[in-house]
C-alpha cells in the first residue's frame, strides 16, 4: 500500500512538472539532468532553530522540533485550516444567516411565509449587497421539512440554483419553479413544471419588484402573484408580511462561533452539497457529520482567531 501511494505521488510531480515545460515552452527530458552531480553532502538542512511569525521553532537530532515546537507547529496548522475553512464556506454561511435570520427575527413559520420590503429595506435590515431602492421579496424553503416545493412566479421579471423572469427558463412568461432535493427519491410531476434539483435543503428565494407599487400595494401584488407551497400539499395560504423597518441580522459571525452555525450546516445538510477537501478540512477541525462538536478551551481559541483572520 505504501509503494502504491508513492508511485501514485510521483507520478502527480510528473504530471505538474509536465505542465510547467508546456507553459515556459521548455523542452525538459528527466534522463538529460543540467547540472554537476551531487551526493548527499551536498544536501543543506534547514537550520535547527528557525524565527516565525508565529514563534521560535526548534529542532533536535537533526529533524525533530521540541516539544513546545510541535505544539506551536500544530496549532498553526489548525489556525491556517481553519481560516481557509471560514472563507471557503462564506457562502453556506451567508445562506444560513439568512434563512436563519427570517425565521428568528421576522416569524417565519414556513416556506409560504413571504416577506416583502414594500417600503425598501431600512437600515435596521441589515443584508448583504441588500439596496433601499428596490422592493425585494423573500422566501425560505427548506426541501429537508417539505420535499419537493413549488414557487410559482408572475410574469415579467448563493450556490446558485436558478434565474427566476426573463433570465430564468421560463423567459419572462411565469410559472412553477420545483426545487426537488437531490436525494429525493419520489415521483417528479413530468410536465407544468421548471424542475430544479438541489444539492441543499435550505433554499433562499429572492425577487425583485418593479413598477409594483410601495406599503400595502406592492404586499398585495406580490399576494396575488408569488406562491410558495410544498407539491404533496398543493396550493396553500401564503403570510405576506411588510416586514420594512422590523429589523434582521442576517450576517454570520465574525468570532468563534461561525464554526458552531458551521457545524449547524454540515449536520443538517446532504454531503453532497460540499467537496470531499472541503469535508476533510473540517474533519480535522473536529467539524464531522454524525460526530458531536465538541471543541476544547485550545480549539475555541484558535476559532475565534480564524475568524477574524478569514474575515
Amino acid at each position: 500500500m505504501k509503494r502504491i501511494k508513492t508511485l501514485a505521488f510521483s507520478a502527480s510531480l510528473l504530471i505538474a512538472t509536465s505542465v510547467f515545460a508546456q507553459q515556459t515552452g521548455e523542452r525538459m527530458n528527466i534522463f538529460k539532468p543540467s547540472g554537476a552531480k551531487e551526493t548527499a553532502k551536498d544536501f543543506t538542512p534547514a537550520p535547527d532553530k528557525i524565527e516565525t511569525s508565529y514563534g521560535t521553532l526548534e529542532f533536535v537530532g537533526g529533524a525533530f522540533p521540541t516539544e513546545e515546537s510541535t505544539q506551536l507547529i500544530f496549532d498553526q496548522l489548525d489556525l491556517q485550516r481553519a481560516t481557509q475553512a471560514y472563507m471557503d464556506f462564506m457562502p453556506a454561511m451567508s445562506l444560513y444567516g439568512i434563512v436563519r435570520a427570517q425565521a428568528r427575527d421576522f416569524g417565519f413559520t414556513s416556506s409560504s411565509d413571504i416577506a416583502v420590503e414594500a417600503d425598501f429595506m431600512q437600515a435596521s435590515e441589515n443584508y448583504l449587497t441588500g439596496n433601499n431602492s428596490t422592493v425585494y421579496a423573500f422566501a425560505s424553503l427548506d426541501l429537508g421539512v417539505d420535499g419537493p416545493t413549488v414557487v410559482e412566479i408572475p410574469d415579467a421579471d448563493f450556490k446558485y440554483l436558478t434565474d427566476f423572469g426573463p433570465t430564468g427558463p421560463d423567459l419572462g412568461k411565469g410559472g412553477k419553479y420545483l426545487f426537488v432535493p437531490a436525494d429525493y427519491k419520489g415521483d417528479i410531476p413530468s410536465e407544468g413544471y421548471f424542475v430544479i434539483k438541489s444539492n441543499s435543503y435550505r433554499i433562499w428565494a429572492m425577487m425583485r419588484g418593479f413598477d409594483v407599487g410601495n406599503g400595502d400595494e406592492a404586499v398585495k401584488w406580490f399576494e396575488e402573484r408569488l406562491k410558495v407551497y410544498p407539491l404533496k400539499t398543493g396550493p396553500r395560504k401564503g403570510n405576506y408580511i411588510n416586514v420594512s423597518g422590523m429589523g434582521i441580522n442576517t450576517l454570520f459571525p465574525e468570532d468563534g462561533s461561525a464554526f458552531e452555525m458551521l457545524n449547524e450546516i454540515i449536520q443538517y445538510e446532504p454531503s453532497a452539497l460540499f467537496d470531499q477537501d472541503e469535508l476533510g478540512k473540517l474533519a480535522s477541525l473536529g467539524i464531522e457529520k454524525g460526530k458531536p462538536y465538541k471543541p476544547d478551551a485550545r480549539m475555541l481559541k484558535i476559532f475565534d482567531q480564524a475568524a477574524k483572520e478569514g474575515k
